[in-house]
C-alpha cells in the first residue's frame, strides 16, 4: 500500500466516484407499557420500538434491492425502506402486530402475511397501512433545489424491491463525471442506520 505523503501527489489524484447520503426519517412508532409505567418508562418503549423499527426495515430493503453493474450511474438514487403496515389481535385490540410492505405492496400482503406466520384470520379492511406512505414522484421532487430537478422521474417496477430513482445531469468534478458505485450507497446506507441505532442505544443506557 504506497501512503500519499505529499500535498501534490494528492492533488494529481483523479477522483473517479464519491457519494453523499441524506436520511429522512418519518415514522409512527408505537409500545405497550404497564399502566403503572412512568414516562421515562414509555420513553425508552418508543425508542426501542424506533430502533427494532429501523433494523427490521434497513434489513429488508438490502435483502430486496437488485444491484445492476451495466446501469447508467449519473443519477440521483432514493431508497425508501419498507413501510408499517398494523393490525390489532382480534380477541385482544391493545395487542398489535407489525408488518412491513414495500412500494407495490397492499393490504393483501399483509393479510397473507398475517396468516402465513401468525396464523392471524383477518380482513384487509383491519389492517391500518395508511399510517405511513412511500414517496411519490412530486415528493422526490420536492426535495431537490429548482436547479436540480431532473425532466423525468424513475420508479421502480419491481415488487421486491423499494428503491425509487430520479434521472438527473451528471455530477462533475473537474470535468470528469463521477459514477455512482450502488454497493457503496447500499453499505453506507446500512452503516448510517446503525450509527443512528447506537446513538439511540446510549441514549437508553444513560
Amino acid at each position: 500500500m504506497k501512503i500519499l505523503g505529499e500535498k501534490n501527489d494528492l492533488d494529481n489524484r483523479n477522483i473517479s466516484s464519491f457519494c453523499t447520503i441524506d436520511l429522512i426519517v418519518d415514522t409512527v412508532a408505537k409500545a405497550a407499557v404497564p399502566s403503572k409505567a412512568t414516562v421515562g418508562q414509555a420513553i425508552d418503549a418508543v425508542k426501542e420500538h424506533i430502533i427494532r423499527s429501523l433494523c427490521s426495515r434497513a434489513e429488508l430493503h438490502y435483502e430486496s434491492t437488485d444491484v445492476i453493474e451495466d446501469e447508467p450511474k449519473d443519477r440521483l438514487a432514493v431508497h425508501q425502506l419498507p413501510r408499517a403496515a398494523y393490525v390489532s389481535l382480534p380477541s385482544q385490540w391493545a395487542i398489535v402486530f407489525t408488518d412491513y410492505l414495500f412500494e407495490s405492496d397492499t393490504a393483501n400482503d399483509a393479510q397473507q402475511s398475517f396468516a402465513e406466520f401468525l396464523n392471524l384470520k383477518i380482513s384487509e379492511s383491519d389492517i391500518d397501512v395508511n399510517s405511513e406512505r412511500h414517496l411519490d414522484g412530486n415528493d422526490l421532487l420536492n426535495m431537490l433545489n429548482e436547479d436540480d430537478r431532473p425532466s423525468r422521474v424513475e420508479r421502480s417496477s419491481s415488487s421486491t424491491s423499494s428503491l425509487s430513482s430520479v434521472m438527473l445531469p451528471p455530477i462533475r468534478k473537474a470535468g470528469r463525471v463521477a459514477s455512482l458505485n450502488y454497493y457503496f450507497l447500499i453499505a453506507a446506507l446500512i452503516a448510517l442506520l446503525s450509527f443512528v441505532v447506537y446513538l439511540l442505544m446510549i441514549t437508553l443506557s444513560s
